[in-house]
């Protein structure tokens, strides 16, 4: 889990002078991944730890492929205990055979940064938009209140479609933004409107209003009053 993740990072390299995390914080000293591992001190020479410092972003600026270099990190690692600090050994050994692997997108970047921080530095769309929606005066959605309505930003995660006893088609929705995950009603009215837009995955401007909901007043129902698809690329 990320707690288990950040807990084990703040452990494993305290924040002291001679620590991984101030090397790091300088890392312009280093000129690539393996310079790095080699200059750190052994005990800190664990591959479940530098993944953890991967998938946080810190070798972003040596070698902007996470994907790649946690494919290959193990291999890194071996082959710095085996030859330390001796560089002319580890290139005579024919170095580290790079298994190529698809760099990860900005959403990637920042669920891996989720998993291990507890927080993502990397922009992913959904943040974009909700930003830019800002503007606009658009709101989180569980800021909204009970008798409370307005424009938020959402992306679809699921749907379900049902019909009621007029066999209506209506739909049961969660949409998620930087905040989490709210259920939407979307009535049969509508839904006629926003059906053909509706994709999992998807962006979305969402108008909202927020009413107590009928079987539990101490709970927010969400309906969906409209909907706008946003079309963003990364």
């Amino acid at each position: 889990s990320s707690n288990q993740s950040s807990s084990l990072m703040r452990s494993a390299f305290p924040p002291m002078p001679c620590s991984v995390s101030y090397f790091l914080s300088a890392n312009f000293f280093f000129t690539s991944f393996s310079d790095f591992l080699r200059k750190i001190d052994l005990k800190f020479l664990k591959v479940e730890l530098i993944q953890i410092l991967i998938k946080a972003g810190c070798f972003d600026n040596l070698h902007s492929n996470r994907n790649e270099l946690l494919e290959n990190c193990a291999d890194f690692v071996d082959i710095i205990k085996l030859t330390g600090k001796n560089v002319s050994l580890s290139e005579g050994l024919g170095g580290v055979p790079i298994k190529k692997a698809p760099a990860p997108s900005n959403t990637e970047k920042a669920a891996m940064e989720e998993e291990v921080l507890g927080f993502s530095t990397t922009t992913t769309p959904l943040v974009a938009v909700q930003k830019y929606a800002q503007k606009f005066n658009a709101h989180v959605l569980n800021s909204f209140n009970a008798n409370e309505s307005g424009m938020g930003v959402g992306k679809l995660i699921r749907i379900k479609k049902i019909k009621t006893k007029k066999g209506e088609e209506m739909a049961f929705a969660t949409f998620a933004d930087t905040t989490g995950n709210a259920e939407f009603t979307i009535f049969p009215e509508v839904y006629k409107k926003v059906e053909s837009y509706l994709k999992e995955g998807q962006i979305y401007i969402l108008g909202v209003k927020v009413q107590n909901d009928r079987f539990d007043p101490n709970k927010k129902q969400y309906l969906l009053t409209n909907l706008r698809k946003v079309q963003f690329k990364e």
